[in-house]
């Protein structure tokens, strides 16, 4: 089967699985996602506000006096750490039961062949011995999430040196306005544009190897070092199978995912509208808030369909190249335990049996 044609299945197949959909925005919500969600209904505060949240908890650490600033931080440092912890591990065996059903799903479509389908049954036999578990991979999830941990490594160090310079730029805007007439973020990300776009490609970066390997762990059963290995391999040297249909559907994704949360934004302005109006309108604040859900649900089910669509693609694709994958250690294991007879014949195959390498078979 083709690229595009194997592309085509995995679009179809989703279209008509919408249990995929909730499985990965269930996903991209418990990594953090839900916070984007939140934002429409939030009020972006001015940098007084800021400044006066803040400042009650940097002045006591700057004059010496930590106290409970010190206490809430550590709280807020614990809080962050176990939804890391207990969210990217369910975030990570729902990615799990995703992929192994997309896998099922392009062996019924004839996407991979049956060398596939041995394969992927015996390391998801291996799986399921290895969790205790079966159909909820513990030991494996937990593979997938230290996956994920040490990709996201260069994206942390991005972080922790890209953030300084942003909060100095900031922290220069807010003294020394440049140009009264652009907003604050804008100014900020026009000063701190290099440190800004490094650490977008980190994170574009460690979520595409992270994707990948996530493919490996879970249909092949590999470990940590080695699926990372391997992924980075597939990225440089399939770059058609892995990076452009992920590059095209994350495009899709960002597109429909802000275009969804600004017309969230424009609804729930609408709601406050109504509602701080001085004679307030129940018919119209009900049809304000209508609106405003409807919206909200319809970005909801952009990003779960367009996320599933990218996590199935891949599966298909990997299947799909998998097949020669496969074929080639079939053929170097004939001809590793190739010994004489008639036609090149095998000791690991029955008599009659076709060669893998097409040498022929034996009588």
């Amino acid at each position: 089967m083709s690229r595009s044609a194997a592309l085509l299945a995995s679009l179809l197949v989703t279209l008509g699985r919408p249990a995929w959909w909730l499985l990965a925005l269930a996903a991209f919500l418990l990594r953090g996602g839900a916070v984007l969600f939140v934002i429409p209904i939030i009020a972006i505060p001015s940098p007084l506000a800021i400044s006066n949240v803040a400042a009650p908890l940097i002045v006591p650490i700057a004059l010496g006096r930590a106290g409970s600033t010190v206490v809430i931080a550590a709280i807020v440092a614990i809080a962050l750490f176990l939804w890391l912890v207990i969210g990217g591990w369910l975030a990570a065996a729902i990615e799990l039961a995703l992929v192994r059903e997309s896998a099922a799903a392009a062996i019924e479509e004839g996407v991979a062949g049956p060398e596939a389908a041995a394969v992927q049954a015996a390391a998801q036999k291996r799986a399921v011995d290895r969790d205790g578990v079966r159909g909820f991979g513990l030991e494996t999830a937990g593979q997938i999430l230290g996956t994920r941990l040490v990709v996201a490594l260069p994206l942390a160090a991005a972080l922790a040196v890209g953030v300084v310079r942003i909060v100095e730029v900031a922290y220069a805007e807010l003294l020394r306005p440049t140009d009264i007439a652009a907003s604050l973020p804008m100014r900020v990300v026009e000063g701190a544009a290099s440190e800004i776009a490094i650490i977008a490609l980190a994170w574009l970066g460690a979520e595409l190897v992270a994707g990948v390997a996530a493919r490996w762990v879970a249909l092949e059963g590999l470990g940590v070092r080695t699926a990372i290995r391997r992924s980075v391999v597939d990225v440089i040297v399939r770059p058609r199978s892995n990076l452009l249909p992920w590059m095209g559907a994350s495009l899709v994704l960002s597109v429909v995912l802000g275009g969804s949360l600004l017309a969230a934004r424009i609804a729930w302005d609408q709601v406050q509208t109504a509602m701080a109006a001085t004679r307030p309108d129940g018919v119209a604040i009900a049809a304000a808030l209508l609106v405003f859900v409807v919206v909200w649900l319809i970005g909801l089910a952009g990003t779960g369909f367009l996320g599933a669509i990218r996590t199935v693609s891949g599966v298909f694709e990997f299947e799909r190249t998998s097949i020669t994958t496969w074929a080639v250690r079939a053929t170097a294991a004939d001809r590793q335990m190739a010994e004489g007879g008639t036609f090149g014949a095998s000791k690991h195959h029955r008599p009659g049996d076709w060669s893998v390498d097409d040498d022929g078979g034996s009588l």
